[in-house]
């Protein structure tokens, strides 16, 4: 369950890339999001959802599908990946046992029709 502001409890704001890009599948997927948070997937460096933090977004994925949300601090890993045009730039893994969710507080969408919008900044870069 995620624990709302004001619990003490730290949180990190994120910016996912749904469905890898596909409008139509991240339509569908959407309200599990909004209903149960960013699901658990195998991957090569272990089970987990991924995301950007939300000033560190790259901006190939700027007309992509994107969930804004914001997390629990203590589920983020920071995992650092060096750029020569942004030596501070890393990626979240959020760890979870595969197939299950991780709680998220939705803010919004982006390119996304009929669902609640993002109005805030993100850093696309």
């Amino acid at each position: 369950m995620f624990s709302p502001e004001g619990d003490g409890v730290a949180h990190v704001t994120g910016c996912h890339r749904m469905c890898k890009g596909d409008s139509s599948e991240a339509a569908l997927i959407a309200p599990d999001i909004m209903a149960n948070g960013l699901s658990v997937d195998y991957s090569r460096h272990g089970s987990a959802a991924w995301a950007y933090y939300i000033d560190m977004v790259p901006a190939r994925w700027r007309s992509d599908p994107l969930v804004i949300f914001e997390v629990e601090a203590q589920r983020v890993v920071k995992v650092p990946i060096w750029l020569p045009q942004r030596p501070d730039y890393a990626i979240m893994k959020l760890p979870g046992q595969a197939l299950t969710y991780i709680p998220i507080r939705v803010f919004g969408f982006l390119n996304l029709h009929g669902l609640p919008v993002y109005n805030g900044v993100i850093g696309f870069f």
